[in-house]
């Protein structure tokens, strides 16, 4: 069983090491653009969006619901590498 885990534990750390090939850059215009939100009202705000879906991708509700998901993943403690604390 150990050498189980062992070898997940290769797997894991080699996947974090790939180029996925994806640019994951904020825009630095943008960046900040929740700060003095709360989760609740991101929260509140996304569902909303969704009501009125589904939008098309591309569209500006789109990109605002996945700013949304984003942000209230960020606020609910994610460290830098995307795991939770």
């Amino acid at each position: 069983m150990t050498n189980v885990i062992r070898a997940g534990k290769e797997f894991v750390r080699e996947l974090e090491k790939a180029d996925w090939g994806v640019k994951d850059a904020v825009n630095p215009k943008k960046a900040g653009m929740f700060d003095g939100r709360d989760v609740e009202s991101l929260e509140k705000e996304y569902h909303n969006l969704k009501k009125t879906g589904p939008h098309k991708k591309g569209s500006k509700e789109f990109t605002k619901m996945h700013q949304l998901l984003f942000a209230i993943r960020s606020k609910k403690g994610w460290d830098k590498k995307g795991t939770t604390k």
